[in-house]
């Protein structure tokens, strides 16, 4: 009886690894500062460590290899599915147990490799200041508040003019750039930086605008990943907001706050420029969502530069129409709630309640004018 136990064990370990795995999760639920401390901190920075030191040797995307490799083990599971002599049932079975030693051993790793910062201290009680919510007449005081803001950003660019930003803007060395500015906001806020994540532009282009993605942190390789269909404007602050999961994030809304402000410090005008336009056309979409017509009126009113910015920016991002719209926001929406995110999708707009709240923290820390 004990050798069979032992036999099943054997067979079976990936199932057993990640059940001990959730159940930890469940164990750590309310356990950020361990999870900070010996995690996010502590077998992260290793793991960030081992992962930096491998992934460059990959001339391509090891995505694309991880997601060969499984695909490779679920094509021989099949073909030995229509082979041998045994019965069809013990055949089934044995398939049906191979396909949840894979699902269970993908749930381990995620887990082990990343998935416990979902679990981590939050950025705003580490930086010391309350995000909420905002009603709609906040959040267009905010829109208004950060146009001027937008509009001498974009006027800091060299040769700017009114027509749109192409991709001769982009800084020599982007994802070497993009890192330092992440790196550079992670130590002025006391993050660990072990290393330089890599970063990787996806092709063909559209590989994941197709899916109403724009870039892809994949757990499994460590590596941050940006669709190469993506509008120069758009880049650098997508691609921060990659390495910010890399670093150890898993909230949607910090990534998209840690670009944000990780862009808007960049001494390149342009990285400047793209950060703020990402946060600003957040801001757009939320009061888009609640009164289209008051925001048509004042789109109408930006600079023609701007109105040339988002012009290209939709221009270029319509040419990848969403294939499966529903599908991939139910699946993601359903993935986020399943890490402890309650909102969901809706999640990535966090960063508006961060975004407030770190600016009014700051003007307190302002000395009083005379």
């Amino acid at each position: 009886m004990i050798a069979k136990l032992g036999k099943l064990a054997r067979q079976n370990y990936w199932i057993i690894l990640a059940i001990l795995a959730l159940a930890l999760r469940f164990l750590l639920k309310n356990q950020a500062a361990i999870v900070e401390s010996y995690y996010s901190r502590g077998l992260f920075v290793l793991i960030r460590k081992i992962f930096d030191a491998v992934s460059f040797l990959s001339p391509i995307p090891l995505m694309y290899l991880f997601i060969g490799l499984v695909l490779f083990y679920l094509v021989k599971k099949i073909i030995l599915l229509f082979k041998g002599e045994q019965k069809w049932t013990t055949k089934i079975l044995s398939f049906a147990l191979n396909i949840t030693n894979l699902i269970a051993a993908l749930v381990f790793l995620f887990l082990l490799l990343w998935g416990y910062n979902y679990l981590r201290i939050p950025i705003e009680k580490q930086m010391g200041f309350v995000p909420k919510p905002l009603p709609i007449d906040e959040l267009w005081e905010e829109l208004q508040l950060m146009t001027p803001i937008l509009i001498e950003a974009r006027n800091k660019v060299d040769s700017v003019n009114e027509l749109a930003f192409d991709k001769h803007y982009i800084p020599s060395d982007f994802e070497k750039n993009i890192n330092q500015e992440v790196q550079s906001f992670l130590k002025k806020n006391d993050y660990p930086i072990p290393s330089s994540p890599n970063a990787r532009f996806l092709k063909p282009k559209g590989v994941l605008l197709l899916n109403s993605t724009a870039g892809i942190y994949f757990p499994f390789v460590g590596e941050s990943n940006i669709d190469a269909g993506l509008h120069p404007l758009t880049q650098p602050y997508i691609l921060a907001h990659e390495l910010a999961h890399a670093y150890g994030f898993g909230d949607e809304g910090t990534c998209n706050f840690i670009a944000y402000l990780a862009c808007r410090q960049a001494k390149n005008a342009f990285v400047s420029y793209s950060g703020i336009l990402g946060y600003w056309r957040t801001l757009a979409s939320n009061f888009l969502a609640y009164q289209p017509k008051k925001y048509r009126t004042f789109r109408k009113t930006l600079p023609k530069g701007i109105i040339a910015d988002l012009d290209a920016i939709n221009k270029e991002h319509a040419q990848y129409p969403d294939i499966f719209p529903r599908f991939r926001n139910a699946t993601y929406d359903a993935f986020l709630k399943a890490q402890g995110i309650a909102e969901g999708m809706k999640n990535y707009d966090r960063v508006v309640m961060l975004g407030k709240a770190w600016r009014l923290a700051q003007e307190k820390k302002l000395p009083d004018s005379e």
